[in-house]
Formats: structure tokens, C-alpha cells, sequence
């Protein structure tokens, strides 16, 4: 499908315009600029129908980036897994199973007690949250921890019955019956972290 918004060129304006350059634009916009690949040159608020995430997204504001709105002809859109496994330790967690295809978007934590004192790579708690189904891969780029700000995945201290939230920034399509785990790491004796609760935050995706 067209993703293409043309300027006129060549000898004869009227005839490109006429023949090729306003047909591409009107059937872009009729398709929604859909698309395996971002459209070129792109405007705020502009939506396209990414056809690789079966996502339907729309250019931010500043349009310095594209985000997720709804999936593509999906039964509903955003969906939660909940845990409360506690006091925080060292270990995994396991999620139930997926119950739809997914785009997974963040992790978010809610402890009851804050953490304080936290020294990157010697007193820190870290988190990694993978997809066991798929080959084990990781949806972090790096290791979030509370003790470094990292750009993309969150970080830094938590803070009592506050969100501390950890955004999935690769291998975030899931398949439907997919299990995914979050690994808790403990580093050093970094401050307890009572009573948290563990949110996993996904779009069901579109077809």
C-alpha cells in the first residue's frame, strides 16, 4: 500500500500530479499510511498502520517519535498481569502465560517502604525481565537497577507506594501462551523493600 506524500516534480506538473502524485496521496491517507516500515518524513500527529507490530501509532508532538494507540483490528487493547509476591528478594518471577498475542510495554513496581543508600554495581537491587518461550530473550536492553538512571528502562531509588516503572524497549512482541519472567537480582545489602506488587503493563496485538 502507499505510504508515499509527494512533492510535484518533473516537466509537467499537471500530469504528475494528476497521474501519480495526488493518487499516492489520497491512498495513503485512505490506508492509514500502512506499512511494514515508518513512513518518510512524517508530521506531528500523524497516524500509521505499522503493519510489522500490528499497531495502529501515532507521531508525538514534538514528532521525535512514534507511539503505540491501539492494535490493528484487535479485540482490546490495554491489559495487565498482576503479582504480589511480597517482600522483595533475590529470584525469579513468573508471569501467567500470555492469554493474547502482545506488545509488551513496561513493568511497574509498587513497593510499600523506600529504598535509600542504593551504589551501582555493589549495594543495588536489579531487574531483567525475559521471555522464556522465546529462546529466553531479554526485553531490556540493559539491566534497570535502583541505584543508576538508565535511558529507556527506568532506574534510581524507589519510593513508597509509588510507581517505579521499567519500559520494555526490545523484543516486545509476545505470542499468545508466551510465559514471561522477571529476574530480581540482589547486589551487595542493598535497603529491604517490603510488601511490593508486580504490574506487567501490554497491548493485545492487532491482526
Amino acid at each position: 500500500m502507499a505510504q508515499n506524500w509527494p512533492t510535484v516534480s518533473g516537466t509537467s506538473a499537471l500530469n504528475a500530479a494528476v497521474k501519480t502524485d495526488l493518487p499516492d496521496r489520497s491512498e495513503s491517507l485512505r490506508t492509514v499510511f500502512s506499512g511494514a516500515s515508518a513512513p518518510l518524513n512524517p508530521a506531528a500527529y500523524q497516524l500509521w498502520a505499522d503493519t510489522t507490530t500490528k499497531m495502529l501509532r501515532q507521531r508525538n508532538a514534538a514528532n521525535s517519535a512514534w507511539v503505540d494507540v491501539l492494535p490493528l483490528l484487535g479485540n482490546g487493547g490495554s491489559m495487565s498481569l498482576h503479582l504480589a509476591p511480597g517482600a522483595l528478594a533475590a529470584g525469579t518471577l513468573s508471569f501467567p502465560a500470555l492469554p493474547v498475542a502482545a506488545t509488551i510495554r513496561r513493568i511497574i513496581l509498587v513497593s510499600g517502604t523506600t529504598t535509600s543508600g542504593s551504589v551501582a554495581a555493589t549495594t543495588e537491587w536489579t531487574f531483567m525481565l525475559r521471555n522464556l518461550t522465546a529462546a529466553n530473550v531479554a526485553l531490556f536492553s540493559a539491566t534497570p537497577s535502583t541505584a543508576t538512571n538508565q535511558s529507556g528502562i527506568g532506574g534510581g531509588e524507589m519510593t513508597a507506594n509509588t510507581a517505579y516503572v521499567l519500559n520494555a524497549n526490545q523484543n516486545v512482541s509476545a505470542n499468545a501462551l508466551d510465559v514471561l519472567q522477571l529476574v530480581v537480582t540482589k547486589v551487595g545489602s542493598p535497603t529491604v523493600v517490603a510488601s511490593y506488587t508486580v504490574v506487567l503493563d501490554f497491548f493485545e496485538r492487532g491482526v
